[in-house]
């Protein structure tokens, strides 16, 4: 987290900004952060200046984007500047941040703080971490791709290595055998080093692949890792503040599905819903459905 006492947040309100609301809401609680000021604003909302000058009344230190849309991101970063905002900016993406610094200045954007980073940074170059020649990856990349490189550029990469390996362990392309050979003991390795399948208290199901994930500030104009934390041992300690806040905001995945039945079947009230038995690490209780529904919130959003 980026130096600051007093921050102000703001969130798309749709089934991605509200989890990520929740989460930045207890990483701000865990450090001791006065939440100063929170906006939900609509997906469609095409005002960040609005958004900005909202957020900057009570003059906090920190402004978080949580996981507003890149071009949303890009809008109110150059808002903040825009109107003067000296304090640091905390995110979960900076994707294009060349061209955020290129329209606000180095100095503006130094220290800003978000969750992926390039792949040719020093810290990735002799570490033992589970992704193939990162460096190559990342320059290839971009010979293909000018300006393109996002927080999901790799991982697609990286998800195929993981596939691959477990159709090796399982023999056989059947999906249902290939996810039982990636879960089998509950752990294998994600691209930044070992890691545990997790998630049913949340999402009802353990198809969060979580450990150790980078801590990206830019520096002097280029993304650099400044650390690896832990998200277990971060969870550990503040997983039930987690919970509350996902609570808090019904994103529970019991409440979820409660208000989606209430919505689909016009019930004037969900509370006599009760929460389905489910055999949350077994991959063969998850249908299609939910799979791909939970795969949504993957262990980089509890950040």
């Amino acid at each position: 987290m980026p130096p600051g006492r007093r921050v102000a947040l703001c969130s798309q309100s749709d089934s991605l900004g509200l989890p990520s609301l929740a989460v930045y809401r207890a990483a701000a609680d865990a450090v001791g952060w006065t939440r100063l000021r929170e906006i939900r604003y609509a997906p469609d909302n095409r005002d960040p200046e609005g958004l900005v000058a909202t957020m900057l009344q009570g003059d906090p230190d920190v402004l978080c984007w949580c996981s507003s849309s890149p071009p949303m991101i890009e809008a109110m970063t150059e808002a903040a500047f825009r109107a003067g905002f000296r304090g640091r900016i905390l995110s979960c993406t900076a994707d294009n941040y060349p061209r955020m610094i290129a329209r606000t200045s180095v100095g503006f954007m130094e220290g800003y703080t978000f969750q992926f980073p390039d792949f040719d940074d020093p810290l990735l170059a002799e570490a033992t971490f589970f992704f193939r020649r990162p460096r190559a990856f990342f320059d290839t990349y971009n010979q293909r791709f000018p300006a393109q490189w996002s927080a999901v550029s790799w991982e697609y990469a990286s998800i195929l290595d993981l596939w691959h390996n477990a159709v090796e362990t399982a023999d056989t392309v059947e999906p249902v055998s290939v996810l039982a050979a990636m879960k089998r003991a509950q752990e294998m390795p994600h691209a930044f080093g070992p890691a545990r399948w997790i998630g049913s208290a949340l999402f009802g199901i353990d198809n969060a692949l979580v450990g150790d994930w980078p801590v990206v500030q830019i520096k002097q104009g280029k993304a650099r890792i400044v650390e690896f934390g832990s998200i277990l041992d971060r969870l550990a300690r503040h997983g039930q503040s987690l919970h509350r806040q996902f609570s808090d905001l019904g994103q529970l995945w019991h409440q979820r599905l409660a208000a989606q039945a209430q919505a689909k079947a016009g019930l004037e009230s969900a509370a006599d819903l009760t929460i389905p038995a489910t055999a949350v690490s077994d991959p063969r209780s998850a249908t299609v459905s939910c799979i791909r529904w939970l795969l949504r919130y993957r262990g980089r959003r509890w950040h």
